[in-house]
């Protein structure tokens, strides 16, 4: 609540006869808008005061005295008074005001519905009304950004209406004293506002934050006005537009200057470019960025409220009548508008439904037409006054606010995105034995053309961090180990919902998480299943689709030698199957060949029913680990089920590395080794010698069980039956669910799906397949993804606070994680 140049002109009360004359002189001085002067002669004049009438008067004209000078609990506290003394409805509503600047909201809510009932014609106070249930929705949700001030630029005194030049320095307005000469403002007993520039000491781009130089004036002549302040610069730099008030005590007289920077970089005289019609006020210019049209606020009539116009160029030095905006317009103030790079318009308004006094806004143009205006929320805006927003084509803010926690009564706050970063995050693992593989390469190719190379730890895992993983982009991750084949897999940064971000100190972190399970080379790799007609070996096309996925494998790993192996179950003579199984490896072999794959690379081999199946460990299965299903053990079985399931694993197509392609040169070769050939003639011809080159197969070494380690591993928990597993850091659901010999669907389909929730050190989860979990689900409630405060969750559980808190003693608002499990009763 401050004048025209600072915010916004006071709204005058009628001033009714004075029954002392230091009621008189107070009262007198109140209504000159000397707020500043008026407040100790208000309360002097209340200590000697009798009449009722008077007192309420003077305690009204207090509120409103500290109100414009941003001093709002002493506001509340005389408003209040007033109210007390039945000083009228406009003292409930301006009571309402200051509590809903306060962020009283509860009480703000009362006190202009109590305003409403005597008074229901006013819209402004329905509009307050909505701000206020508003303010209370937008106070909750999460913010796209961080603010925060700027201390290098502030004051004690007031601070705001920021700019930028062309350079990027920062133009401000500020009462701040920069002479002992400097004019005095009694409405708010400070200096008359003038420019200042603050320069950035180094690029923002570099620090969060970035530094501002100690803030000068900004000189544009040697005049001194009484009032200068709210700039706005052209685009190339030689053109500033700004306010220049005469008589602003008034509230009248302002008017948008203009200079140009001459060719010795000083710059003009200010001339006069927009003056109200009426003479009153008009100032807060904004230039487009094309220079075309001057944006501006301005008050045409002394009864009317501001209102923002926009003129358009119509030659080098005049410019259109002024067309009004009635989507952005109120029955209140509109100030400081600020039109962008992209067209938006940003301004402040009392107006339009916000959290406090002032709130800022936005409208888009649209067809020649500005849309209705956006509150921009938390935490631009507050329930204090919040104006003067500029912003740069890289989204970071500036503006002014008198919220709590500054340096002054108005100070300058920086507006920056929060930024949305990601990450990938990944563990590499033995698809046999499920153990972590260390020190496997990890490459990581960007669809934007960016590579990196990591290396797994000891646990097996990776992290690509949020510097070389970028939004909107696809990933091939490609691991390769020793002795494994290479693989490859896919992770996206394209369409990541919000709330999938976790907020962090740097920003909105999302993690891709990985499981990347390779084949070893020195086990079997079985092929999803290839089936051929009765006593054929034609493969149908479901087979040529599983023998696709080879292929991959093939091009992934270019250097090895596989065997290509038919298995089949024991029913049928031996010779029988082990023809037909021969036949059918070929046939294979000749599809992978028809796919382009270099014959010298293939072996095919019957294996008829020599080789039975070997149930792995972690296998998802109706038999144990380590089950070789032989002929007789099949011919045991009871249950047709399982017998026809066994005779399914047994009819299998698997392959093996044999080894790797190695290219040997000739031990006695001598690389471009160099004769000379005589000739007839007296040149001499140079002849280079091929060197011999030959290929051989690198064979694979021999190992020992690879399940010996993990075997271990189980031992330790084979005495007892482990129902739930606490995570630790380098956990994740892949290799929980491999360790405890679940499939990672089953470990999901335990814990309730886990939809959206990401793993956490702490974090408890149900292991055991076999275990009745029904008691521990009755008592128990792990906390979805979309129960983000303790107010939803007590909703999803149907429990009151006292109660959910006794049960969950030391539990609070940070302990809120989504897959957090809470007690939700004791039987």
């Amino acid at each position: 609540m401050k004048c025209f140049l600072c915010l916004v002109l006071t709204a005058l009360t009628a001033i009714l006869h004075a029954q002392t004359p230091a009621s008189q002189k107070a009262l007198n001085a109140y209504s000159q808008h000397k707020y500043a002067n008026a407040i100790p002669l208000l309360q002097s004049a209340l200590s000697v005061e009798k009449n009722e009438n008077t007192t309420a008067m003077l305690h009204f004209a207090l509120g409103e005295s500290y109100a414009q000078n941003s001093m709002y609990e002493q506001s509340l506290h005389h408003f209040t008074i007033a109210q007390e003394k039945n000083y009228g409805p406009k003292t409930t509503l301006e009571k309402g005001k200051i509590e809903k600047i306060l962020g009283q909201y509860t009480t703000a809510r009362a006190t202009i519905l109590q305003y409403i009932e005597e008074s229901p014609e006013d819209d402004l106070a329905k509009k307050i009304l909505e701000g206020i249930e508003m303010a209370e929705k937008i106070s909750k949700q999460k913010s796209p950004y961080t603010v925060n001030q700027i201390d290098e630029i502030n004051s004690t005194e007031r601070d705001f209406a920021p700019s930028l030049d062309e350079k990027g320095n920062l133009v401000f307005t500020s009462s701040r004293r920069a002479t002992d000469k400097a004019s005095q403002d009694h409405r708010q007993g400070e200096a008359s506002s003038t420019l200042y520039i603050s320069t950035l000491l180094y690029n923002p781009d570099i620090s969060s934050a970035g530094k501002w130089s100690i803030p000068v004036p900004f000189v544009l002549d040697e005049n001194r006005t009484p009032h200068r302040g709210a700039s706005s610069f052209s685009k190339n730099g030689k053109e500033v537009y700004f306010t220049q008030c005469e008589n602003a005590e008034q509230g009248m007289g302002c008017a948008i200057m203009k200079s140009v920077k001459t060719s010795d970089s000083t710059w003009s005289a200010p001339e006069i470019v927009i003056k109200a019609d009426s003479g009153l006020t008009v100032g807060h210019p904004s230039l487009s960025p094309d220079g075309n049209k001057l944006f501006f606020s301005a008050q045409r009539s002394k009864n009317s409220d501001k209102d923002i116009f926009f003129v358009v160029k119509t030659d080098s030095t005049h410019w259109s009548a002024w067309r009004e905006i009635p989507s952005v317009n109120t029955s209140s103030d509109e100030l400081f508008p600020f039109i962008a790079n992209n067209g938006r318009l940003y301004f402040s308004s009392s107006g339009h439904a916000g959290m406090g006094g002032l709130d800022i806004f936005y409208s888009d143009e649209k067809n020649g037409i500005f849309t209705s205006a956006i509150n921009m929320g938390t935490p631009v805006n507050s329930s204090a006054d919040d104006f003067s927003f500029v912003i740069t084509e890289k989204g970071d803010g500036f503006f002014s606010s008198n919220r709590n926690g500054g340096m002054g009564k108005d100070d300058i706050y920086r507006m920056r995105p929060i930024p949305h970063l990601y990450a990938i995050q990944g563990v590499v693992i033995d698809n046999k034995t499920g153990l972590p593989l260390d020190n496997a390469t990890v490459r990581i190719e960007g669809s934007n053309g960016s590579i990196n190379t990591l290396s797994t730890d000891a646990k097996g895992i990776f992290i690509a961090s949020p510097n070389i993983i970028s939004e909107a982009t696809t990933y091939k991750i490609t691991v390769d180990k020793k002795h494994y084949l290479i693989s490859s897999f896919s992770a996206t940064t394209h369409g990541v919902d919000e709330e999938e971000f976790t907020n962090t100190p740097e920003g909105k972190l999302h993690t891709t998480q990985i499981i990347a399970e390779i084949d070893p080379m020195t086990k079997p790799i079985v092929l999803p299943r290839i089936e051929y007609d009765f006593d054929r070996a034609t493969l149908r096309p479901e087979g040529k689709k599983a023998l696709d996925i080879l292929v991959v494998t093939l091009e992934e790993n270019p250097s090895i030698v596989i065997e290509l192996r038919a298995h089949t179950d024991h029913k049928g003579l031996d010779d029988y199957n082990l023809r037909l199984s021969d036949e059918r490896a070929k046939s294979c072999v000749d599809y992978l060949i028809s796919r382009g794959i270099d014959p010298m690379r293939l072996r095919s081999r019957g294996m008829g029913e020599t080789e039975p199946f070997i149930i792995p460990m972690y296998f998802k299965s109706n038999f144990a680990p380590g089950t070789v299903l032989t002929e007789s053990y099949i011919s045991a079985l009871k249950s047709p089920e399982k017998d026809e399931e066994a005779r399914q694993y047994n009819r299998r197509t698997d392959f093996k590395v044999l080894g790797e392609i190695v290219r040997e040169v000739a031990s006695d070769y001598t690389p471009l080794e160099q004769k000379n050939i005589a000739t007839t003639t007296d040149t001499t011809v140079s002849a280079f010698v091929s060197p011999v080159i030959t290929y051989k197969i690198d064979t694979l070494p021999k190992t020992s069980s690879s399940t010996a380690v993990i075997d271990k591993e189980k031992e330790k928990t084979a005495d007892k039956k482990v129902e739930f597993y606490t995570l630790k850091t380098g956990d994740n659901y892949g290799t929980v669910a491999t360790f405890f010999g679940i499939t990672s669907e089953d470990l999901r389909a335990l814990n309730g799906g886990l939809r959206g929730i990401s793993p956490f050190e702490g974090m408890v989860l149900k292991v055991c397949k076999t275990c009745d979990y029904a008691s521990f689900d009755r008592t128990h409630h792990r906390v979805e993804r979309a129960e983000n405060t303790l107010e939803k969750i007590l909703l999803a559980t149907g429990m009151s606070k006292d109660v959910f808190l006794n049960l969950n003693k030391g539990f609070s608002e940070k302990d809120i994680r989504a897959g957090v499990l809470v007690i939700i009763s004791e039987k």
